[in-house]
């Protein structure tokens, strides 16, 4: 005997499988949720935040304006690739190679540059405030009007880089080479840069008020026009230095070796207690 379903029962059975069938669907049609790192390698965007991309060979991609924040992209290749105007505020960029790589206006404030290769990359009006940059080499780079305010760079490598204009105001700058770096009009007040290796570097107009420059080498600089008050050149190596229309008011030479050859008595406190017999 077949049994006999009530209509009402089976109006309530036939809107169950319908809303049934539509929820399936519907979870089907559902797009899957996106991987910012493999769209990213796939090319469908050129924003990574937070994406680890170690060692990703990026040479030569075209990036400009894209987002790195705080993304791990130690040891990546990006070898003339262009970062213009791209974000890159704590990103972590140690290890990585960025030869002739175009950065013009990116932001890489508090971001990790540790021994980071940078030769020939234009970094022209960048910002790099409070950045860790120990170690890097930025031979023959562009930063002109760039950012540095407060940076971390130590035992890096800066010679004939151009740096017009810079902002370095507090930065903790040691064991670094600017030879012939040309750093006119740039910001120094304040500056640990000591010792740091500035032979026949351009500092013409610099503001380096309060600035530290102790036991560095100066042989053959340019400083006519600078502002140094208050600056500490003690110990400095100034042989042959143009301080032309420089202010040198309350600036420490005690110790340093002065344009003419001359030497300036050390202070007492500087020299070393003599060793008992």
């Amino acid at each position: 005997m077949i049994p006999i379903i009530p209509p009402l029962l089976r109006s309530v059975v036939r809107t169950a499988s319908r809303l049934a069938l539509t929820g399936a669907l519907s979870i089907a049609a559902m797009p899957t949720l996106a991987d910012p790192r493999e769209d990213f390698l796939a090319g469908l965007t050129n924003d990574c935040r937070g994406c680890d991309l170690t060692d990703v060979n990026l040479k030569r991609r075209d990036l400009a304006g894209a987002d790195f924040t705080d993304a791990i992209l130690v040891r990546a290749n990006l070898h003339r690739a262009n970062l213009e105007r791209a974000v890159l505020v704590g990103a972590d960029l140690s290890f990585a190679n960025l030869n002739k790589t175009i950065l013009r206006r990116a932001d890489l404030s508090g971001a990790i540059l540790i021994d980071t290769m940078l030769y020939e990359s234009d970094l022209a009006a960048a910002t790099m405030a409070g950045a860790v940059m120990n170690g890097a080499m930025l031979g023959n780079s562009r930063l002109m009007q760039a950012n540095m305010s407060g940076v971390q760079l130590s035992g890096a490598d800066l010679r004939e880089a151009r740096m017009v204009g810079v902002n370095l105001e507090n930065a903790v700058i040691q064991g670094t080479w600017f030879d012939n770096v040309n750093l006119s009009r740039a910001n120094l007040r304040n500056a640990l840069m000591n010792p740091v290796s500035m032979a026949g570097a351009m500092l013409r107009g610099v503001d380096a008020r309060g600035a530290n420059f102790e036991q560095s080498d100066l042989i053959h600089a340019d400083l006519s026009n600078a502002n140094l008050e208050g600056a500490s050149l003690r110990a400095t190596r100034l042989l042959q230095v143009n301080l032309t229309g420089a202010n040198l008011t309350g600036v420490s030479f005690a110790g340093a070796i002065m344009p003419d050859g001359t030497q300036i008595p050390p202070d007492p406190e500087d020299v070393p207690p003599a060793a008992n017999d």
